[in-house]
């Protein structure tokens, strides 16, 4: 007997032994500082975090583990759903009935969170059509997948649009960032931000900081492939591990299309078809992205690598096609990062190094007679851009109300342009240097039902052949929290935006020549919100003004030549509602509705009104929304959206509506189901874009895409 129970012990022993799992990680707070004294504990043991908020538990298949400290919410999980970077929040604070939120929370309410794990259905968006839907921003660019397309505040510039890769800029000063050039599959998370700050150049729009993912399992495996209308192609594969102090991950991505699409004739066109096709647009890319962090004592060490190789074909307008006969621009970008974060007592140090290197080729010496003559066209020309820089921060919290920010930036950028068919417009390497010195306070009191708050954040820019330049923002508020939460916020905004190499330096021809003399341009306004929220239902309203300076607009001077000069000014006026509706459970109902006006404030040398003074800015529609539906019972999600755009002029004169570009309204709708199999979770998704077939124009002789649908399947290892 006794025998008999020892065999069944060893066999018990020998079978947990088997199902054994080494789970380890790491704990942090609502603000990213390590926890210690947090016990984990699991049906086969338990740890306990030292300084380092690091724990190492052994633990069974299908165990659940508990992650207890006092003072803070307990978390319980499954085994396999930890993420190597575990939060903990602390417990809400009863006070006259209602639980008082954590540390800073009223104050991020300004900034606005994106999740695209979180919607489902979205997996074949394009970044910047995800973001243009989720918020109140204009998108400018073809919908067809890998064609340039930008995001900006309506009435401003895309180039005021600043956009940052995990806290560093993407975009150079005075340019527009395309958005295809990262696939939407890389981010895991996206902060839209007010103006100014203490970003820098370029803020003056808007701010977008797109997040990467982190490693979230112990071992993670997913790909995932799709194909579509115009025969687009994609395929991804990403695979990340973890353990108790390195983390690892890597992304590879290839998407490519021919992108051919079919338009109505315009009426006045003389031509016998009915139907034309806008052809040559054909892209592909592949990108490639590494994630390696090392945690410890004396900090967080990652360093991370983007990599992107493309070919995209440009045809032009569709009113000059031999203009642009089988143009295309290619190239290679590579994005280097390292980090360094260490926290100690109530300070946070971070480091950010990164270098950003992209070269490009744009040729268009296909061109057939007699284009093939006209030098202002033939064109093989090669672009090299590098900026490299250095970023120290230190953070003070010494308690729950304050947090204060001081940092620095040194920035090195060079420029470099050869073309070979005409070296005459050959620029030589030109290198700019800058630094800038930024602060930031941010206050925040509860008062019984109330917590008013407050943000200074001031920025200093001294650019080389530039004035010094100063931005920032003062923003504050009130927030009340009961069963009914109301927030009220007004904000003061100021930022700048340098010119662009090519504005500067651009040696043209008899057609356009640069103006070294250009100065930065600026922007003042107020932005005042208000929201009111019930449970998952909300309402808000924002209203933001801005006064535009020193516009860089390209006019024709006496020679009949092409220069940029600071001669534009504007006033832009946006009005934003924004609903979100739970009727029933499962279902989702949501709508934005954005209202601008604009006016052209342009005047000339001698102080008087120019001809365009008070018309409104081109491109920029007079309203512009979404209205969404989503449906979600169990495994399978219903998404059901309509986009409506008001018209917009075309030219700056605006004397007859004929450069008006119609108003249009565009119906999407996608079905996703997921089936899981074992260690796996499989989700198939049908997405049709355009459903009504509508024909529209975002640029005038732009014609964009009917009717088009795609269809993908993720397959996700766990």
């Amino acid at each position: 007997m006794k025998i008999k129970l020892l065999l069944l012990l060893i066999f018990l022993s020998m079978a947990i032994m088997l199902n054994a799992l080494q789970v380890s990680g790491y704990v942090i707070d609502a603000e990213e500082k390590y926890l210690e004294q947090v016990l984990v504990k699991s049906s086969a043991g338990f740890d306990i975090t030292g300084e380092d908020g690091v724990y190492h538990i052994e633990a069974i298949n299908q165990d659940t583990l508990i992650f207890h400290k006092l003072g803070y919410q307990d978390v319980i999980l499954p085994v396999g759903s930890i993420s190597a970077k575990l939060k903990m929040l602390r417990l809400p604070i009863a006070i006259s009935g209602r639980a008082v939120s954590g540390k800073n929370e009223s104050i991020q309410k300004f900034i606005q969170y994106l999740k695209p794990g979180e919607k489902k259905g979205s997996e074949n968006e394009s970044l910047a059509g995800y973001i243009a839907a989720e918020t109140g921003l204009q998108l400018s660019g073809t919908r067809t997948a890998g064609t340039q397309q930008t995001l900006k505040i309506p009435g401003y510039n895309s180039r005021h649009t600043l956009v940052m890769l995990d806290g560093i800029p993407l975009n150079n000063p005075g340019e527009e960032f395309d958005f295809s050039r990262i696939p939407l599959n890389l981010v895991s998370e996206i902060e839209i931000m007010p103006a100014s700050g203490i970003a820098g150049s370029g803020a003056m729009g808007t701010v977008i900081n797109l997040k990467t993912h982190l490693p979230a399992k112990p071992e993670e495996l997913e790909t995932g492939i799709s194909y579509g209308s115009f025969n687009n192609y994609s395929a991804n594969l990403s695979y990340s591990r973890h353990s108790e102090r390195f983390s690892f991950r890597t992304d590879i991505n290839y998407q490519q299309a021919e992108n051919d699409f079919t338009y109505p004739a315009p009426s006045d066109w003389q031509v016998g078809d009915k139907y034309l096709k806008c052809e040559n647009n054909f892209f592909w890319q592949a990108d490639v992205s590494s994630l390696l962090s090392y945690h410890s004592a004396w900090g967080d060490w990652d360093f991370k690598g983007y990599y992107t190789n493309f070919f995209r074909m440009l045809p032009g307008a569709v009113n000059n096609p031999d203009l642009f006969y089988k143009a295309r621009i290619s190239g290679d970008i590579i994005k280097l990062q390292a980090n360094w974060k260490f926290n100690w007592q109530n300070f946070q140090f971070i480091t950010r190094f990164w270098d950003n290197t992209e070269k490009t080729i744009y040729d268009n010496t296909r061109l057939q007679e007699p284009q093939s003559s006209w030098l202002l066209y033939y064109i093989y020309g090669k672009n090299y851009k590098q900026n490299k820089g250095i970023r120290p921060v230190c953070e003070w919290e010494p308690n729950q109300n304050i947090k204060l920010k001081l940092g620095g930036e040194e920035l090195a950028e060079n420029y470099q342009y050869t073309e070979t068919t005409n070296e005459v417009n050959s620029i030589p390497e030109i290198k700019r240097s800058s630094y800038a010195l930024f602060s930031e306070a941010a206050l925040n009191r509860e008062l019984g039902d109330f917590a008013p708050w407050l943000k200074f954040a001031g920025r200093y820019d001294n650019a080389q052949d530039f004035s010094p330049e100063q931005s920032g923002s003062i923003i504050g508020g009130i927030n009340y929290e009961k069963e009914l939460s109301i927030s009220a916020t007004i904000g003061r905004l100021w930022g700048f935006t340098l010119p662009s190499f090519y504005s500067l330096y651009w040696k043209g021809d008899a057609e356009a020549t640069g103006n070294p003399d250009l100065v930065p341009e600026t922007s003042e306004g107020i932005k005042l919100e208000g929201s009111i929220q019930y449970q998952s239902n909300s309402l808000s309203v924002s209203w933001r003004d801005d006064q535009l300076e020193n516009m860089i607009i390209w006019i024709q001077d006496f020679n009949y030549a092409w220069k940029p000069i600071n001669l534009g000014a504007a006033s832009v006026e946006n009005l934003e509602y924004r609903c979100t509706l739970r009727p029933i459970k499962n279902l989702k109902l949501s709508g934005i509705y954005t209202r601008t006006i604009t006016a052209d404030k342009t005047r000339l040398a001698d102080d008087e009104p120019s001809a365009f003074y008070n018309k409104e800015l081109i491109y920029t529609p007079d309203y512009q929304g979404n209205i969404a539906l989503n449906w979600s019972p169990g495994d399978i999600v219903f998404n059901l959206n309509m986009e409506f755009t008001g018209s917009q002029w075309t030219t700056r004169d605006q004397l007859t509506e004929e450069k008006l570009l119609s108003e249009y309204q565009l119906y999407n709708c996608s079905l996703s189901w997921k089936t899981p199999y074992k260690n796996l979770d499989i989700t198939w998704l049908l997405q049709v874009n355009n459903l009504f077939n509508e024909y529209y124009y975002i640029y005038e002789y732009m014609p964009q895409p009917g009717r088009n649908l795609n269809l993908s399947i993720k397959i996700k290892y766990r």
